[in-house]
């Protein structure tokens, strides 16, 4: 998210991520979005 100076929200973004892996518990899919992201952060 994006704010001004003031505080008012400008802009949002949403992201998608599609894998093939499958996931059988939330934790394993917490992991995945952290590398998802930590991967995808450097871009």
């Amino acid at each position: 998210m994006r704010y001004d100076a003031l505080g008012k929200l400008m802009s949002q973004t949403r992201s998608f991520y599609f894998i093939s892996a499958p996931v059988s518990c939330q934790s394993q899919a917490n992991n995945l979005y952290e590398a998802i992201r930590g991967h995808w952060g450097v871009e």
